[in-house]
C-alpha cells in the first residue's frame, strides 16, 4: 500500500518523504515542478500536477489509501483534496495550522462517518504532541478528580525559524475569522488578545487549530492556546491584533500574501530550526496536571512524527476507529505515540 504525499516538493513534504521511504514505505509524490520531482524519484512515483486540479489529483487517490496533504495554504488550495477523499472513500491526513481550513472540514464531520473516511487535521509536530499529551492528562485527571474542565496549551516559539510555507500559512488566515473555545463552544476571538506576562514569559493568546482537536479529544469546555514570545514581539502582536483583519481582509491582503510566497526559505531551518517546546495543562476538580515536552528542530519532528503515525496507521488496517474529523489522538494511541518516539520527544522534568 503506497501512501501518497501531496506538495512532496515543499521543504516540509521532501523531510517527510524521506522519513517514510527511509521506513521502507512506498510513496506517490505530487508535486507542482516537474524538476523538483525528479530529485524525488528514487523515493517513489511521481506525478506532476495543481493542488487545485482535481483531474492530476486523481491518480494519488486512486493508488493510496492513505494521503497526506502537505500543499498550504490550505484555505486556498486544500478542498479538491477533501473532496477525492470522500469520492475514493481515502483517508486524508494534513499539517494545517489553520483554523478558517478546519472549521470548514468540521462541517463534514457527519457524511464522514456515513462513508466511513477519516480526515485528521493538523498531524505534525505541535498539535500531535498538545492533543495526544492532553488526552494523556485528561485520562490520569478523570481517574482521580472527574471530569477535564479546562486544557492550557503553551508553545515557546522564542528560537523558532519559519519556513517559506508557515510563513504563508500565517499571512492567509490574518485577515480571516477566528475563534477561541469556551464554554463548550466556539466563540469570535482575534490573535494577540488576550495576552500575559508570567514570570519571564510573555504569553499570547492564540488561535490556534488545537483548540477544537483537544477540545474534541478531552471534552474540556475550554481549550486555550498560548505562544510563549519574546516581549518585543508579544507587544507587536497586540498592538496589531485590531489591525490584523482590516488590512489583510482589505484590498492589500492578496498583495501581502504574495510576500509570504517570494519568502526566502531560512538557511537555518535546514540545518537546525532551533528547540521547540510545549506544555499542557489540563484543570478539573480544582486540580491540575501538567507536562512539558521538548525537542529540537520542528521540521525534522514533524517528518519523523508523522511518518511514523502513517505506518502505525497501515499497520492497523488504515482502519482503527470508523471515519469523521478525527484528532490526532484518535489516530494514533498517545501512549504509544510518545513511548516510541523518545527520546525525539523528551518529556521535559
Amino acid at each position: 500500500m503506497s501512501v501518497g504525499i501531496l506538495g512532496a516538493t515543499g521543504h516540509t513534504g521532501r523531510l517527510l518523504a524521506r522519513a517514510l521511504h527511509e521506513l521502507g514505505q512506498p510513496l506517490v509524490l505530487f508535486g507542482r515542478s516537474q524538476e523538483k520531482l525528479n530529485d524525488l524519484r528514487e523515493m517513489g512515483e511521481t506525478i506532476v500536477g495543481s493542488a487545485l486540479d482535481v483531474e492530476s489529483l486523481r491518480p494519488v487517490f486512486r493508488r493510496c489509501p492513505l494521503v497526506i496533504n502537505c500543499a498550504g495554504p490550505y484555505t486556498e488550495l486544500g478542498w479538491p483534496a477533501v473532496q477525492l477523499a470522500m469520492e475514493y472513500r481515502v483517508d486524508l491526513w494534513d499539517l494545517t495550522g489553520e483554523q478558517p481550513f478546519q472549521l470548514r472540514c468540521l462541517e463534514l464531520d457527519a457524511r464522514l462517518r456515513m462513508f466511513d473516511v477519516a480526515i485528521a487535521n493538523a498531524m505534525g509536530l505541535e498539535v500531535l504532541v498538545s492533543d495526544c499529551g492532553a488526552a494523556l492528562l485528561s485520562e490520569e485527571l478523570r481517574g482521580l478528580h472527574g471530569e477535564v474542565e479546562r486544557v492550557d496549551i503553551v508553545n515557546k516559539v522564542r528560537d523558532f525559524q519559519s519556513s517559506k510555507g508557515s510563513f504563508e500559512s500565517v499571512l492567509n488566515i490574518l485577515g480571516r475569522d477566528t475563534f477561541a473555545w469556551r464554554d463548550g463552544g466556539l466563540v469570535p476571538a482575534r490573535m494577540g488578545k488576550p495576552w500575559r506576562r508570567e514570570g519571564g514569559r510573555h504569553l499570547v493568546w492564540g488561535p490556534g487549530v488545537d483548540i477544537l482537536t483537544v477540545a474534541r479529544s478531552t471534552g474540556a469546555r475550554q481549550v486555550e492556546v498560548w505562544f510563549d514570545m519574546p516581549g518585543w514581539v508579544a507587544m507587536g502582536a497586540r498592538a496589531g491584533s485590531r489591525s490584523n483583519k482590516a488590512v489583510f481582509g482589505s484590498r492589500l491582503g492578496p498583495a501581502l500574501r504574495k510576500l509570504g510566497k517570494r519568502a526566502p526559505l531560512d538557511p537555518q531551518v535546514d540545518a537546525d530550526g532551533g528547540p521547540w517546546e510545549i506544555q499542557v495543562t489540563v484543570h478539573g476538580g480544582g486540580h491540575s496536571l501538567s507536562r512539558t515536552w521538548v525537542g529540537r528542530d520542528p521540521y525534522g519532528s514533524t517528518a519523523a512524527i508523522t511518518a511514523w503515525c502513517a505506518i502505525e496507521r497501515l499497520a492497523a488496517g488504515n482502519r482503527v476507529r470508523r471515519g469523521g474529523l478525527l484528532s490526532p489522538s484518535q489516530v494514533v494511541s498517545p501512549a504509544r505515540f510518545f513511548e516510541h518516539l523518545h527520546p525525539l520527544i523528551r518529556e521535559q522534568a
